[in-house]
């Protein structure tokens, strides 16, 4: 368990003495309460055009969401407009 916010990597070394290490991931947000959880579905997963974001509780205006590539970059930002679910668009998430 991560318990200080920061960037770790896992390395595994084998019987031979060789090793391999992961890419860094950042962890930005520590001690999330068990009931503040939202789940979430994307489908079609992939999609071609766009997607839709189910999500487990409604979204209000104060919920944000940020999309990540894999390079650590926001891609797209979206706001809860009162629904449990969001619709992405593919295009421009590049």
């Amino acid at each position: 368990m991560v318990d200080v916010v920061g960037s770790y990597s896992v390395e595994v070394t084998s019987e031979f003495g060789c090793t391999s290490m992961t890419e860094p991931i950042s962890v930005i947000a520590l001690n999330m309460n068990e009931q503040a959880r939202t789940s979430l579905a994307i489908i079609p997963n992939p999609f071609a055009t766009e997607a839709r974001l189910l999500f487990s509780d409604i979204l209000t205006p104060e919920h944000h969401i940020e999309l990540i590539d894999i390079h650590g970059r926001v891609v797209r930002r979206l706001q809860g407009r009162g629904s449990k679910d969001l619709v992405v668009e593919r295009e421009h998430l590049s």
